[in-house]
């Protein structure tokens, strides 16, 4: 199993639980970007 990392807001680090898990950095970027613009609007 992969060393946790510290979350940041800068690296947003997540464990991935699955067959194999590891540490994924910032997953669904895409995703959290487009929502955070249309919270501002």
């Amino acid at each position: 199993m992969s060393t946790a990392a510290t979350y940041t807001r800068k690296d947003r680090a997540t464990m991935w639980v699955n067959a194999q898990s590891r540490i994924v950095r910032d997953p669904d970027r895409a995703e959290r970007i487009l929502w955070e613009r249309r919270s501002q609007t």
